[in-house]
């Protein structure tokens, strides 16, 4: 009997869709994986005197499935998923550990051949003012200055900047080959040309985060034999929403209030499409965004931004000062807002449903990692 504490799924992206490289993996922390082989088949509507049905023909089929894991930002394998949803091949190398910098009115900062991106946030360290050290969000860039919203006074110390930037609507199709090795039967189950499809993220109080990545592929394979070696495990730790947590959110640029829930869902529209004689292929569709958030009722200006269709900017940071992600959504729509009222010792909740638009240059979404 194989153990679930002993399985391990290791992934490596392919350079020609379908095909495993081989050699040394990436090892997904995961709590639970559902891939598997989905078969296609197809069948005769032949009429027949017998009253019986012919045999239908199984053709090669899909690969499906959910891998479900903590979500750990400076997790290289969590990371490499990400940018694989986002259709990009590298995460961009600018921005990660700028020095210097001087900064104007306006929050606008001088630093030659930044490399930021307007949209994106940098974690600023090395002032001589603590409480200075934090998050920034940059609102505008050309090549050798950038804007800060809600700048620092002063960078008296040593500034330090850092952010690389991943925008989400990438146009380049990246597949992986994964491997389930289930150690104690030293069996493997192998999935070939799997692209990454959507995620789910689910944030509630005092909790660890999950995210449930979907899956799209085209072959498998069962044997004996590992056809991938196993990668090492990031030590970084899971992130924790709750009062001394690692969470933080932002509506256009702004406390978000008391929020006691949040949803977010973004699908990369892959397509699976068949062809006459050779394997069928998948390409990225339309990219989407969408979730829901609730917050306690101590005002309704949120409310009042449904009625009145004004869109919002939304940004949450994920992680530490050592390792963080922080997610930003240019635009949202509110697409409903709903007043629950419900239990006897409960306070009101408003609950906003938005769904997420391409503003200027920013695309749908994007990540930047520290």
């Amino acid at each position: 009997m194989a153990s679930a504490n002993r399985a391990e799924l290791n992934f490596v992206e392919e350079a020609e869709f379908g095909v495993n490289p081989g050699g040394e993996g990436q090892l997904v922390r995961m709590n639970s994986t559902s891939l598997q082989l989905e078969p296609i088949s197809v069948q005769s509507e032949e009429l027949r005197s017998d009253r019986g049905r012919a045999r239908g023909k199984r053709l090669a089929g899909q690969v499906t499935g959910d891998i479900v894991g903590n979500f750990f930002p400076g997790d290289p394998s969590m990371e490499n998923l990400l940018r694989m949803l986002a259709g990009q091949s590298a995460w961009p190398a600018a921005g990660e550990g700028k020095t210097g910098g001087a900064i104007a009115g306006g929050g606008v900062v001088t630093l030659n051949a930044h490399g930021f991106t307007a949209g994106q946030w940098v974690r600023l360290s090395g002032l001589d003012d603590e409480a200075a050290n934090k998050w920034y969000r940059i609102t505008a860039v050309d090549a050798n200055t950038f804007t800060l919203a809600n700048p620092p006074s002063n960078l008296t110390g040593s500034p330090v900047w850092k952010g690389s930037y991943l925008k989400g609507n990438g146009i380049e199709a990246r597949s992986a080959s994964f491997e389930v090795w289930l150690d104690d039967a030293q069996d493997s189950f192998e999935y070939r040309g799997v692209m990454i499809g959507s995620l789910a993220l689910d944030l509630s109080p005092e909790s660890i985060i999950v995210g449930t990545f979907g899956t799209l592929g085209s072959t498998h394979r069962h044997g004996e034999a590992r056809t991938i070696n196993p990668g090492t495990a990031s030590t970084v730790a899971p992130i924790v929403t709750g009062e001394g947590g690692d969470v933080q959110g932002y509506i256009d640029d702004q406390d978000t209030g008391v929020v006691t829930s949040v949803s977010l869902n973004i699908d990369a529209g892959l397509r699976r499409e068949p062809a006459l004689w050779s394997p069928p292929r998948i390409a990225l569709g339309t990219v989407s965004l969408t979730g829901s958030m609730e917050i306690f009722t101590d005002d309704f200006t949120r409310y009042d931004d449904f009625v009145n269709a004004t869109a919002r900017r939304l940004d949450v940071i994920f992680g530490t000062e050592d390792d963080w992600l922080a997610l930003s959504i240019s635009q949202a729509d509110f697409t409903g807002a709903t007043v629950l009222v419900e239990g006897i010792d409960t306070s009101a909740l408003l609950r906003l449903d938005f769904e997420a638009s391409v503003k200027g240059t920013e695309g749908v979404y994007g990540w930047t990692k520290g």
